[in-house]
């Protein structure tokens, strides 16, 4: 199965045989570390593609070196024919924690990203309001995060970012915490985000349905160190209902798919565990 994309004048991500190793610590006190092992994989201007795998295998790891965070051990990460050093402002990153201010209102949450743009006051309350319009919370600017629900301090996250207006948005589990029917809600209303705007948008899950709802293409990591081990195009025609996306011609055979290659490595995960450590 093909582990790559489009051409290079569409690609905005593309990883060529990129390795994280993370060294062991203080010297006897632990070995290294390998997280992704020759990551080969391009992501095209406009795609929503979600990572899947064992805990462990990498996923975030991934998204932090495309955000700049850390830095790749060997092979070619590139984001729009680039290298990345340092930090890429470029990209928006929600991540499982919402990383609200509490001292600010939910306005004065969303307006950060334009502050930190540069615009002048009234301007970043106008486009602010624009973007709390946007995702169903208008009425609750005054409201403070304490004051508001899982659901909503998502949505306050996901207006913040954006407002960024990135060209990429990189999504480690945001709906992780979230009830079942938030979640699903949470779900819903990023579509509709995705469909207004369509940035690129590189998205992490444990939730097989949550992959097949929102995505173009699922990407299956191996048990670290990670690798590709499959890679399906999501069948499924757009606009999507993820409210009975199970319903779909093609969705079970996917989820099928995506759930046997999924067992396989959480299985050989846990034989080597056990041989590792025979008396667990």
């Amino acid at each position: 199965m093909n582990t790559t994309s489009g051409s290079l004048e569409e690609n905005v991500i593309e990883s060529h045989g990129v390795y994280k190793i993370y060294p062991g610590r203080a010297a006897g006190m632990g070995k290294a570390f390998t997280a992704l092992r020759g990551l080969d994989l391009s992501i095209q201007k406009g795609e929503f593609v979600t990572l899947v795998g064992p805990s462990g295998c990498g996923k975030s790891t991934f998204l932090n070196m495309v955000a700049g965070l850390i830095d790749i051990t060997e092979g070619d990460l590139l984001y729009k024919g680039g290298a990345i050093n340092g930090v890429n402002t470029d990209v928006a990153y929600v991540t499982q924690s919402d990383n609200l201010l509490p001292w600010r209102n939910l306005l004065g949450n969303v307006e950060l990203a334009m502050e930190l743009k540069g615009f002048s006051s009234s301007e970043s309350r106008e486009r602010a309001g624009q973007y709390v319009k946007m995702v169903g919370l208008e009425g609750f600017e005054e409201f403070y995060p304490h004051e508001l629900s899982g659901g909503m301090q998502k949505r306050v996250g996901i207006a913040r970012t954006l407002a960024w207006e990135p060209d990429t948005i990189l999504m480690d589990e945001p709906f992780g915490p979230l009830d079942a029917q938030t979640r699903t809600l949470m779900q819903d209303e990023l579509l509709k985000l995705w469909e207004h705007r369509e940035q690129t948008t590189l998205f992490i899950t444990h939730d097989l349905i949550e992959s097949i709802a929102l995505s173009d293409r699922i990407v299956v990591l191996s048990r670290a160190p990670g690798q590709i081990v499959s890679m399906y195009e999501v069948p499924i025609p757009r606009p999507r209902d993820v409210f009975h996306i199970y319903e779909e011609e093609g969705f079970q055979d996917l989820y099928n798919a995506l759930w046997n290659d999924l067992k396989r490595e959480i299985t050989a995960d846990r034989m080597e565990s056990k041989d590792r450590n025979p008396n667990e």
